[in-house]
């Protein structure tokens, strides 16, 4: 008996031990947060005003593709470029909405396409706004939210759509209407209570984003050095791996739509004409003009070929062309018209300084007739 209240003793003296350790950290990572990650349960962050300098001389990046120092700063609404005018209504608004694609991490203030993009419509449009409210690892997901949290009440004119990399593989996620808010949570249902802790826990929220990296770097999704000459080789998968492939992947093209119609949906009541951009990537077909790669066979860090995983890709560009054609929203299909060259990628999707003007050279061009059709009296 006496054992027994030894054990029982030491078992309470430990989860007491526990709580206090959980209860503390969650108090320090309150006080001081050493990671300042953008998502927190359900709600997006923005960072006004955060300034960051990169010394990638000092980082394992190669051949020069980027600034040996990179200055990225996020002005007064937490997104990339100018402030917004206090006059904008004049202004032809424009905010360009993705992942790390959009937001362009490694590339200098001026230097990411959003802003290069800015620089190019200037010379047709004297009163142009652009800003870049991309952030990295976002799907369609977190751009409804974004969009609801904070762009519907900027009223820009017009939204810039850049999808599909980091909607692979997302099925089963709430949307944001359907999100499970603070007000609404009925605590005597359990996954009302757990969605709760989880908004609100600083702990749970930095391990779901410690996850997130994790995830991201097993998909090469996160910025690192890719020397596609060092990749190696694989063989093309069989027509039969490839075809099982792709209709294991088409389950999750569904939910990808509705995600996608949700956006338009969200754009129009807020009088916000939105433009979809299909997702160019490196890896796929063809011979790297730069290396001499052949950029189907590489073999990627899922142990697939550059072939197979871009035909995955395909599936969600092509269910953008699609959406864009059913409801009249103009696609810029980058991911058919961008150049398969390293000279424009520093890995297997991230774009160098050079392939930053090459995307929004392509954007540009594509966005100009509708500018001019939606938006004559903003032409110079």
């Amino acid at each position: 008996m006496k054992r027994f209240k030894d054990n029982i003793g030491n078992i309470l003296l430990l989860l007491g031990s526990l709580i206090i350790c959980i209860v503390s950290a969650e108090v320090l990572l309150r006080i001081y947060n050493p990671f300042e990650f953008s998502v927190k349960g359900d709600k997006i962050i923005l960072r006004a005003y955060k300034k960051n300098s990169i010394l990638t001389k000092y980082s394992n990046f190669y051949n020069n593709k980027l600034d040996a120092k990179i200055i990225h700063t996020k002005n007064s609404i937490g997104f990339r470029g100018d402030d917004p005018p206090k006059d904008l209504e004049k202004y032809l608004s424009i905010i360009a909405v993705g992942g790390s694609t959009t937001e362009c991490l490694l590339l200098s203030d001026g230097k990411d396409w959003p802003a290069v993009l800015n620089n190019m419509l200037k010379g047709d449009i004297p009163l142009i706004w652009t800003n870049n409210a991309g952030i990295d690892g976002h799907s369609t997901y977190g751009h409804a939210i974004l969009m609801e949290d904070y762009i519907t009440k900027i009223k820009p004119k017009m939204v810039l759509f850049l999808v599909g990399l980091n909607d692979i593989g997302v099925e089963k996620i709430q949307s944001f209407d359907e999100k499970t808010m603070i007000k609404k949570a009925n605590f005597m249902n359990m996954k009302d209570l757990i969605k709760w802790v989880e908004d609100h826990s600083e702990i749970l929220s930095f391990g779901q984003n410690i996850d997130r990296c994790r995830r991201a770097k097993a998909r090469q999704l996160s910025h690192h050095q890719i020397d596609v000459e060092k990749l190696g080789y694989t063989d093309l998968e069989e027509k039969s791996i490839v075809e099982r492939k792709l209709l294991n992947e088409s389950k999750f093209l569904i939910p990808f739509e509705k995600r996608l119609e949700n956006l338009i949906r969200i754009s129009r009541k807020a009088n916000i004409i939105p433009v979809f951009i299909t997702q160019p990537v490196l890896y796929g077909y063809g011979i790297d003009p730069a290396t001499g790669v052949d950029l189907g066979k590489i073999k990627m860090a899922n142990g697939l070929s550059g072939y197979l995983n871009w035909k995955i890709l395909e599936l969600y560009n092509q269910k953008t062309r699609e959406v864009g054609k059913k409801n009249d929203v103009l696609v810029i299909d980058l991911a058919a018209k961008m150049p398969k060259n390293s000279s424009s990628y520093y890995d297997v999707m991230h774009y160098t300084n050079q392939g930053s003007e090459v995307v929004a050279k392509i954007i540009y061009n594509d966005l100009m007739p509708s500018i001019k059709k939606n938006f004559p009296q903003y032409i110079q």
